[in-house]
C-alpha cells in the first residue's frame, strides 16, 4: 500500500539533508525506505530497488508511518 505524500514537506527536507550526510548505512537505508514510501512507491517495489526484505520496509511503514513518529 503506497503512503503518497504523507511527510510534510520540512519532514521530507529533513530526511533529504539526513540522508546525504549519515554515515551509517543501516539509517541511511531506513530514510530512503521513508522517502520512497512517499513518492508512492509500494512496499515491493521498494524491496526489490534496495534489495532488503519487504519485511524490512514493512517494518519501517508501520513502525514510522502508521505510528506517526515524527521524524
Amino acid at each position: 500500500m503506497p503512503a503518497k505524500n504523507h511527510l510534510t514537506p520540512k519532514q521530507k527536507e529533513k530526511l533529504q539533508k539526513a540522508i546525504k550526510t549519515e554515515e551509517n548505512g543501516g539509517i541511511r537505508e531506513q530514510i530512503l525506505i521513508l522517502l520512497l514510501l512517499n513518492s508512492g512507491r509500494t512496499q515491493l517495489e521498494i524491496a526489490d530497488f534496495l534489495g532488503c526484505s519487504k519485511n524490512t520496509v514493512c517494518y519501517w511503514f508501520v513502525h514510522c508511518i502508521m505510528s506517526q513518529i515524527r521524524v
